[in-house]
């Protein structure tokens, strides 16, 4: 069903870690084994202790030859698809190149809630995994402008901090957004000065005049009157 999940790897040496934690995803949720594991001959995938895991699993080994990618060519085409799809998120919102890996879990969020070919063009890879129907209304699109809610500043300094989408966040419910000044991402499971609260995830508004149904500020001052010289006595 062609159903795509990634590991953001640091090394290779982390690429028995990612695998472990794919097998006993696959196994705890789903019910699956892992019957073959077909890679190419790199050391990563080849050494000692990846080895002795995959015989203990039972899972067989079917490495490609050398220089043959077209071996192993559902992997490498989604591969190929992918860094073109990260490259057009990237180009079209403007954000820095350092956000590939959150363009890529996006990508590969669409791709799963995608009907394609190989399930007849009639369902998608998650609907074909879960059972479940999808909602796709509402979606964000990556990398557009929001306020998300900030827990600093005293009574009288704005509520809300411009920022952009880009994406979901992978182990909760919550929305993750680029604040750009520090080049970090914050979520929205916290109040607090690093994780701050998505408000605004549609348009662009203004702070002061926001009147956006989620927009929940934490202060009405009451507008206070202009002051009036008294009239001058003729």
């Amino acid at each position: 069903m062609h159903y795509t999940r990634i590991y953001i790897l640091r090394t290779k040496d982390d690429t028995l870690d990612a695998y472990c934690d794919f097998a006993a995803w696959a196994q705890m949720q789903h019910g699956v084994k892992i019957k073959a594991l077909r890679s190419d001959r790199g050391g990563e995938h080849t050494g000692r202790a990846f080895t002795q895991f995959l015989r203990e699993q039972g899972t067989e080994r079917r490495l490609t030859t050398h220089n043959t990618p077209q071996h192993n060519g559902i992997a490498e085409s989604l591969n190929r698809r992918l860094l073109e799809r990260v490259r057009a998120i990237l180009h079209h919102s403007g954000l820095p190149k350092n956000l590939w890996a959150e363009a890529l879990h996006f990508a590969i969020w669409l791709k799963n809630r995608t009907s394609t070919r190989a399930l007849g063009n009639s369902t998608t890879p998650l609907e074909k995994l879960t059972g479940t129907k999808l909602n796709l209304l509402g979606v964000p699109k990556w990398g557009q402008t929001i306020w998300v809610h900030s827990g600093t500043g005293s009574k009288l300094d704005a509520c809300g901090v411009e920022a952009r989408w880009v994406g979901y966040d992978l182990d909760s419910p919550t929305h993750t957004a680029f604040t750009g000044r520090t080049k970090t991402l914050s979520r929205s499971n916290a109040t607090s000065s690093s994780q701050l609260r998505l408000l605004v995830s549609t348009h662009q508004y203004s702070v002061s005049s926001c009147r956006h149904p989620l927009y929940r500020p934490q202060h009405h001052p009451r507008r206070h009157q202009l002051f009036r010289p008294p009239r001058l006595l003729r």
